[in-house]
């Protein structure tokens, strides 16, 4: 699934350092996996600019519908949703 991201912070995001990852809830509204499969960045994404990824999420093994929050990542330091910014969603079904 391709995913836009847009840098309005001050820092470069550098590939490695920063990447997308996701949360998979579960119908329920229960987290079903908090720390998801990392999609790297391409290249550097200096503050203002913008980076198309295709994200990698891993499907469940367990059927059912499953809501994706697309987050980034700022590798040992912080989840960007935890810093109130907003995840982008997408619905999955697993079969």
């Amino acid at each position: 699934m391709a995913i836009t991201l847009t840098n309005t912070g001050s820092a470069t995001w550098q590939p490695g350092t920063f990447n997308l990852s996701y949360h998979l809830y579960a119908a329920s509204g229960n987290v079903y996996v908090w720390d998801g499969l990392r999609t790297a960045l391409p290249a550097a994404v200096p503050s203002g600019s913008s980076v198309t990824v295709n994200a990698i999420v891993r499907t469940p093994t367990v059927a059912g519908p499953y809501t994706v929050a697309f987050d980034l990542v700022q590798e040992g330091v912080t989840w960007f949703s935890t810093q109130k910014v907003p995840t982008g969603g997408s619905t999955l079904q697993a079969q």
